[in-house]
């Protein structure tokens, strides 16, 4: 009986271990991620590791990121970005207002009313993201002398919204 036993524990954790992802965290993270203007970043938890001026994801979350500070990077390092409810709750998934040469790069933004928001902005580079399932992939208001690069859009009701004379490459 024992041996028995035994034998159904070990093959009970060879199938629970086999369906495990093994490397793949589930980030315990979710809110908005502010980026000051002096470079702090808040919360404190938030999933971003910063090296200078550049601001990488170190995992994916659930939430939004408002950039409040100027010539910076933030690179998404292939994680995403989150709505907490796909095209209906969080409205901007990377906000950028008043700010000049900021360059969203390498991130998946999912799920918002705008996946990244341009708004009285300036010099900012938007590349090499994956913009999916929001209604406005990137809305550019008031905004010039930006460029949209090699950014893969799909699933939004609108890729750029309203298109303001950008260079999209």
């Amino acid at each position: 009986m024992k041996t028995a036993s035994g034998l159904l524990l070990a093959l009970f954790l060879c199938f629970t271990l086999s369906i495990v992802p093994i490397g793949q965290a589930t980030s315990q993270f979710s809110g908005n991620v502010i980026i000051k203007s002096d470079g702090s970043i808040d919360p404190i938890t938030a999933p971003v590791q910063r090296v200078s001026e550049v601001y990488t994801l170190i995992e994916s979350f659930i939430g939004n990121i408002t950039v409040q500070k100027d010539n910076i990077v933030v690179d998404g390092a292939g994680y995403s970005v989150e709505a907490t409810m796909i095209g209906t709750e969080t409205t901007i998934g990377v906000d950028i207002s008043f700010r000049s040469n900021v360059t969203i790069t390498n991130m998946q933004i999912r799920g918002f009313v705008n996946g990244i928001h341009l708004l009285n902005s300036s010099n900012c580079n938007l590349i090499g993201n994956n913009i999916t399932e929001n209604i406005d992939g990137i809305r550019i208001d008031n905004s010039t002398s930006n460029s949209i690069i090699g950014n893969n859009m799909t699933a939004n009701r609108h890729g750029t919204h309203p298109f303001q004379d950008q260079p999209i490459l």
